[in-house]
C-alpha cells in the first residue's frame, strides 16, 4: 500500500489556498493548513478559529475533502507565549466542530519548547495534553523514546488502544 502524500503547508491566505488546494486535490494528497495569515500569527483562540474556518470553507468551495485536511493552530514557544498555551489546546478541540466530517489536527511539536532548557519534558507534557484535546498528528522526533512512550500511553488512557501489560511493545509492532 502506498502512503498518501501530505503537502506542508498552506496559510489561510486566499492566493496560497487557491494554488495548493487544487494541487492537493489533483494528486489525492492531504494538506496542512496553518492558521496564520498575512496579518501574522493569531494571538487568541477566536483568531485561530476564524482562520481555520476560512481554510475549511475554501476547501469545501474547491471540492477538497475536509477529511484530508490537517489544521495547525500554530504552537508558540512556552517561554515567550505562555498565556497562549490554553488557547492553542482549546483550538485543537474546537477545530473538530468546524465541519462534518471534521478536519484533522496537527502541530509542530518542537515549537512549544524552542529556547527552553528542558525541551523534552515540555514537548512530552504538551503532546499528552494535546492528544487529550483531540490532536491527530504531530511533527516530532520519533527517536525520542520517552516522547513516543508518552504519546502511546496518552492514547491508551483515552481508550484509543487496548491495554495489555506489554502495550508499548505491542504498539511499536503495528
Amino acid at each position: 500500500m502506498k502512503n498518501k502524500a501530505i503537502i506542508n503547508s498552506t496559510t489561510a491566505d486566499a492566493e496560497k489556498l487557491g494554488i495548493l488546494i487544487p494541487l492537493a486535490r489533483k494528486y489525492d494528497a492531504s494538506l496542512i493548513g496553518l492558521t496564520i495569515s498575512a496579518k501574522g500569527i493569531p494571538q487568541n483562540k477566536d483568531q485561530r478559529l476564524e482562520l481555520a474556518a476560512a481554510i475549511v470553507a475554501t476547501c469545501v468551495d474547491l471540492g477538497f475533502p475536509v477529511e484530508n485536511l490537517y489544521l495547525d493552530p500554530i504552537v508558540m514557544p512556552v517561554n515567550v507565549a505562555q498565556a497562549q498555551m490554553r488557547d492553542i489546546l482549546e483550538s485543537i478541540r474546537e477545530f473538530k466542530i468546524i465541519s462534518e466530517p471534521p478536519p484533522k489536527t496537527i502541530v509542530g511539536l518542537s515549537n512549544v519548547s524552542q529556547g527552553t532548557k528542558v525541551r523534552s519534558l515540555i514537548n512530552r507534557t504538551f503532546l499528552t495534553m494535546a492528544v487529550a484535546y483531540g490532536l491527530d498528528a504531530a511533527i516530532l522526533d520519533p527517536q525520542d523514546k520517552d516522547l513516543m512512550d508518552a504519546a502511546i500511553t496518552a492514547e491508551l488512557v483515552l481508550n484509543k488502544q487496548i491495554y495489555c501489560d506489554s502495550y508499548l511493545e505491542a504498539y511499536r509492532k503495528k
